[in-house]
């Protein structure tokens, strides 16, 4: 009977899910020389990485690499949601945009819209022993204005899922969300290189790999019954 009403008790249980996403521009971390706490790293695919909530100097330790990041302007938060949501109840949101792709038939035409962005699947399941089992899935999308398909951009995606359990409060973070883009660099002597024409002569372009990491950090609490 008691073990009926602990499971009842956890079905019912509400949860907060706090979410932080900020994407890092990984060529000027390298440059300005700061690494990632801990087992975080860049060069894998996707590691879920555990924080418990009295674990400070963890905390601390990517709070502060962060922040140099932010104001060295080479990091940047992309969205701070919290989702309410039951036990075994999946949450999402999603930040982006949408852009129309217009079909044409016989003497018709339609549009459709496409979403891009950030779209997220959170679904916590409360377990006896106070734990919550997380199920985490994640989709980063963007247009790539440099590739064309019948005059209509193509959207680059990145997914992600992780499935864990942890303790109420602590923290996971997901690392590896990487995308590689190409900056157009162009170099060239003040005021010559303006030139028409003859400017080409004074100045220099190059392509640079861009290449982006995002982390997103996830939180589950547990919300009291009153």
């Amino acid at each position: 009977m008691l073990l009926f009403a602990q499971a009842l008790y956890a079905s019912e249980q509400m949860v907060e899910i706090s979410v932080e996403i900020s994407e890092i521009n990984e060529n000027k971390r390298k440059e300005l020389g700061i690494e990632w706490p801990s087992s975080i790293s860049v060069e894998e695919n996707n590691i879920p990485a555990i924080i418990e909530s009295g674990a400070f100097l963890r905390k601390t330790n990517f709070s502060a690499a962060l922040k140099v990041l932010e104001d060295k302007g080479a990091s940047k938060v992309l969205s701070k949601p919290k989702l309410i949501t039951k036990s075994s109840t999946s949450a999402s949101f999603m930040v982006g945009g949408e852009f129309p792709i217009v079909t044409n038939g016989l003497g018709t035409s339609s549009v459709k819209w496409k979403k891009y962005g950030i779209i997220m699947n959170i679904t916590p399941t409360v377990l006896n022993n106070n734990k919550i089992d997380i199920t985490i899935d994640t989709e980063l999308s963007r247009i790539d204005n440099s590739i064309n398909v019948a005059n209509y951009p193509v959207i680059t995606t990145r997914q992600a899922s992780s499935h864990v359990q942890i303790k109420n409060g602590q923290t996971i973070i997901l690392a590896g969300l990487l995308e590689t883009s190409k900056d157009k660099c162009i170099k060239g002597i003040p005021l010559l290189c303006d030139i028409p024409l003859l400017g080409a002569l004074f100045r220099t372009t190059k392509y640079i790999d861009k290449q982006t990491n995002v982390l997103i950090f996830v939180t589950p609490n547990l919300i009291k019954n009153e």
